[in-house]
Parts: C-alpha cells; sequence; structure tokens
C-alpha cells in the first residue's frame, strides 16, 4: 500500500539522517516516532541553527516544552530524498 511504502522510505530516511547527524557530531534522542530531537548543547547555537534552517525553509520545533530538552530542536522525518536536504543545510551552516 501506498502508506506501508511512505512507512519504510521514512524509515530509510531515518537511518540516513542518523548517521550523518553522527558525522556531523551532534547528539540526538532516538525513538519510535516521526521525528529526532537533536542536541545543539547551547541556547545561542540552537536557535542560530532553528535560523539557518528557517530561512532555508526547513521548519523545525523547539522542544522547550519537553523536560531536560531546552537546547534541542525537534526534526519531523521523511524520505532519504528530503533528509538529505536537511543534511545537505546542516552542512553548509558548519
Amino acid at each position: 500500500s501506498i502508506l506501508k511504502k511512505y512507512v519504510q522510505e521514512t524509515i530509510k530516511g531515518k537511518k540516513y539522517l542518523i548517521k550523518n547527524l553522527n558525522k556531523l557530531g551532534f547528539s540526538y534522542y532516538d525513538s519510535y516516532t516521526n521525528f529526532l530531537l537533536v542536541d545543539f548543547k547551547t541556547r545561542n547555537l540552537k536557535m542560530k541553527v532553528w535560523s539557518y534552517l528557517k530561512n532555508k525553509s526547513i521548519l523545525t520545533a523547539e522542544a522547550t516544552n519537553i523536560p531536560g530538552c531546552k537546547n534541542f530542536l525537534r526534526f519531523t522525518l521523511g524520505p532519504v530524498k528530503y533528509m538529505k536536504l536537511v543534511i545537505n543545510i546542516l552542512n553548509k551552516f558548519r
């Protein structure tokens, strides 16, 4: 079915994102959800990344409502082609 295929593609996208976040040195909370919480260590860096991504039309959410996650951004997962866009832009930020 279309839904099953999209779920499989999103799982591949998640694996791609995790592999490349590791290469970039970012830590994150893995989960069984459709998002990852990525730790930027400081509020200043988190806000710089958030603003940079927003200017590149990639929307993330702050995770400030989750205890212990004030320096995290929430990245919604998707197929590899979309996760590649995120990683390419994060590479340019670095």
